[in-house]
């Protein structure tokens, strides 16, 4: 048997709280519906065929150098230097953390990019849009010395991109 309890409590300068209290089986009956929720959940993810998850770009992000990820992610070409806003502070205090936004005016992105050109790795991040979301991203990366930020973006069959120096005062890659 479930219960519903009212209570009333009286707060200061007349603010009113107005609590239920649930008692009787009904948290046992929740506590099962949560694990069963999440074993079926488990399985499903579990023998979801690998196709439907999105496609990693694992060998641009093994890359050391600039170029050689650029080459990766771009394959052949160099993108294009407009329709891509690339917003990203001038002198960042702390590399660990520097504000990177990136906004592509252009029809049907596919994916952004941003990439830092003195990093360990260049490539720091890759954001999947879908067709009708806004091409629109904000991250913080680490940037390890002062160097140039660049953002690629795919839309269709042509690339575009937009750079911009930050000077870092303490850097944020060890």
């Amino acid at each position: 048997m479930v219960r519903n309890i009212r209570l009333d409590i009286t707060c200061y300068n007349n603010l009113r709280l107005v609590v239920y209290q649930t008692q009787g089986r009904d948290m046992d009956n929740n506590r099962r519906d949560f694990i069963g929720k999440s074993i079926a959940t488990s399985l499903v993810a579990l023998f979801t065929p690998s196709w439907v998850f999105a496609n990693w770009p694992q060998n641009a992000f093994e890359q050391t150098n600039l170029k050689e990820a650029l080459t990766a992610i771009v394959k052949q070409g160099s993108p294009q230097a407009e329709g891509v806003t690339l917003t990203a502070p001038k002198i960042a205090e702390n590399g660990g953390q520097v504000r990177v936004a990136v906004q592509a005016t252009v029809d049907n992105v596919e994916w952004i990019s941003i990439l830092v050109e003195k990093n360990p790795v260049p490539l720091t991040s890759q954001f999947l849009t879908l067709g009708r979301s806004e091409p629109y991203v904000e991250a913080n990366v680490k940037v390890r010395e002062t160097s140039n930020v660049i953002a690629v973006v795919k839309a269709g069959d042509r690339f575009y991109s937009a750079s911009q120096e930050v000077k870092v005062t303490a850097g944020g890659c060890g």
